[in-house]
């Protein structure tokens, strides 16, 4: 039985790993029953690609089974796809499993062009379908699959991460390829905030043994790969476990840059230590700098403690930013700057700032119409307008994003930026307004000539980077001391 996996990237990038294509060819590798049986092979793909020639290249193959991995931006491409592949490739099966067959499996079958779904954790559930398929019969009854005209059951049971073989110790994935690794150390998140769907299933958080990351660290090391994307959704929830990961990175790989995404209540003075003596970068999701709004949305916030976080990791020198959503429930045009104000008043290296995608399957999308949450019904799933922030403002939030992230971030204006701000007795929500406002005009003096480059014609224009603004190179040496200024009172 041939078997293609495909991958649908949203651009060419370090990121750019098909990581759960390999992840379910290892599993169709390890089974012994399917020795020789089975033939498995990963094509990947990027967002933009034509979908009639993904689907001749697809059909070179000669699969008998195309299984496609998808995600939010993956979901059109992979629909078209599967729509050119049926007119070459008479009889295959076609399934689909990810983010999206899980959360929102109607909207997939309903294009009448996959024969099942895939939703939950995929190496368990594609193992048995792919046993049954091979004995000529469709999986119906599998835990996790689902088939056009069956109403999606609860999610399969959570599997043994020490049964999971690593596609990296096999060989399988190249690093050295895309330029970067993703780097999966645990499964599940420990929190359960309601635009988020990470918390979903019923196997809470599950973490692989510090042995097998060990010896991928050692791997990389050795590749010389530039840079890891840790995958897991608060890298630093269990600080020991953290700690210990950090001072393994510190001995074996010390000239690997890591991304990790953390929650700032969980750093502590040696924490803080032990990320600025590697070189990474870190996230951390504030989403807004207001108590109540962050309280509809399942999330608690101290800011007298996020302050004093932000400060350690600013004593040492470690790099990180700060994620922002605007428009959620509660959220306003006036609180979206507050936050802004406040987040940039910490000396973020970045800001990542994003409207909000009220995703199928999180407790928002059940609680949207009571919320009054106007939102695209289909990918990328963003807000529209809310009772407190109208589409005029959320547009008006839009330009302040890209005006800070044009000018803060990728400026790196870190250093400096709110003594400018200060002297020009202006907050830096302000001041960014201003700037957001020269942009306009000046995408507008340059629409007929820069069609493509959408409403702030210069925000587009800037190069996109993998590494944060302020380090294009290796960080400072640990004993270099502070990268930042401490917060300037104006």
């Amino acid at each position: 039985m041939n078997i293609t996996l495909i991958a649908i990237h949203p651009e060419r990038s370090p990121q750019a790993v098909p990581l759960a294509c390999a992840f379910l060819k290892e599993a169709l590798l390890a089974d012994a029953s399917l020795r020789g049986k089975v033939e498995a092979e990963v094509l990947e793909f990027f967002q933009g690609d034509d979908p009639a020639r993904c689907a001749e290249s697809i059909a070179q193959a000669k699969p008998q089974l195309v299984a496609f991995s998808v995600y939010v931006w993956s979901r059109e491409s992979a629909i078209e796809t599967a729509r050119e592949l049926r007119s070459r490739v008479p009889g295959v099966v076609i399934c689909a499993g990810g983010a999206e067959p899980t959360a929102n499996p109607a909207g997939l079958l309903e294009t009448g062009l996959f024969d099942f779904l895939v939703r939950g954790e995929g190496e368990g559930s594609f193992l048995q379908a792919v046993k049954l398929l091979a004995q000529g019969a469709m999986p119906q009854g599998v835990p996790g699959v689902v088939l056009p005209g069956e109403a999606p059951g609860a999610l399969p049971a959570p599997l043994d991460l020490e049964q999971i073989p690593s596609p990296y110790l096999s060989g399988q994935l190249d690093p050295t390829v895309p330029g970067g690794a993703l780097w999966q150390l645990s499964r599940g998140c420990d929190f359960a905030c309601a635009f988020c769907y990470d918390h979903k299933g019923n196997g809470g958080v599950r973490r692989f043994a510090l042995k097998r990351i060990e010896a991928e660290l050692r791997l990389f090391a050795r590749l010389q790969v530039p840079q890891v994307f840790v995958l897991d959704s608060t890298f630093n929830k269990v600080p020991q476990r953290a700690k210990e990961i950090l001072r393994l990175i510190r001995k074996l790989a010390p000239g690997v840059h890591f991304h990790f995404e953390v929650r700032s209540e969980f750093i502590d003075a040696e924490m803080a230590e032990l990320f600025a003596s590697i070189t990474c970068s870190l996230q951390i999701g504030l989403q807004s700098a207001d108590p109540a709004v962050l309280r509809g949305v399942g999330r608690g916030f101290d800011r007298d403690d996020f302050v004093m976080r932000a400060s350690l990791l600013n004593r040492t020198g470690a790099i990180f930013g700060f994620d922002l959503i605007y428009g959620l429930p509660g959220d306003s045009l006036k609180l979206f700057r507050s936050s802004l104000d406040f987040a940039l008043s910490l000396y973020p290296n970045h800001l990542d700032i994003f409207p909000l995608a009220v995703l199928p399957g999180t407790r928002l999308n059940g609680k949207a119409d009571a919320l009054g949450l106007e939102h695209l019904k289909v990918p990328p799933y963003t807000v529209l307008s809310t009772p407190t922030f109208s589409a005029k403002e959320l547009k008006e939030a839009s330009a302040l994003a890209a005006a800070c992230d044009v000018f803060y971030s990728r400026g790196k204006a870190v250093a400096w930026f709110n003594a400018v701000a200060c002297s020009l007795k202006l907050s830096p929500s302000a001041f960014l307004a201003g700037f957001a406002h020269l942009l306009g005009e000046r995408g507008g003096e340059r629409g007929k000539g820069d069609r493509g480059r959408g409403d702030l014609g210069a925000a587009a224009a800037v190069p996109d980077r993998s590494f944060p603004a302020e380090e294009e190179g290796a960080p400072a040496p640990p004993g270099a001391g502070p990268r930042r200024l401490p917060p300037l009172l104006c």
